[in-house]
């Protein structure tokens, strides 16, 4: 069986995706998105809104998850501090671009911070053992 999407749920979402995709290209620009992704080796590229605020990150790399474990698995302040400042190391490894309120004020960050295991969560992988 087939389930189908109701054409005015689909496009609301096409059309926040065509906004934000406007928002960002006047923020950062049109060339410097490109000069960017070619950078990258055109990999995608990570963007994060909230409010009016944004940033541009480039593509995360095993290095950087690698660094994000490191710091994650220091707990000597406890595991909550950890996750924060492993939060904190990961956005500015990967940071291109963007308003810096993201990463200075806390009321930004911690809407940042949750949003940074979706960038690391880019594929799924099981491992299985028998």
């Amino acid at each position: 069986m087939k389930k189908t999407r109701n054409n005015s749920e689909e496009s609301q979402t096409e059309t926040v995706e065509i906004d934000n995709k406007q928002r960002i290209e006047s923020r950062f620009g049109i060339e410097q998105i490109k000069k960017w992704k070619l950078a990258f080796k055109n990999k995608p590229l990570n963007y994060i809104l909230v409010e009016d605020k944004m940033a541009a990150l480039r593509p995360i790399t095993s290095e950087d998850v690698a660094s994000y474990t490191a710091a994650l698995t220091d707990q000597s302040e406890g595991l909550d501090k950890a996750f924060v400042n492993s939060a904190r190391i990961l956005l500015n490894e990967l940071w291109l671009d963007g308003d810096n309120e993201l990463k200075d004020e806390d009321d930004y960050f911690s809407s940042v911070m949750l949003q940074i295991q979706g960038i690391i969560e880019v594929k799924k992988t099981i491992v299985l053992k028998f």
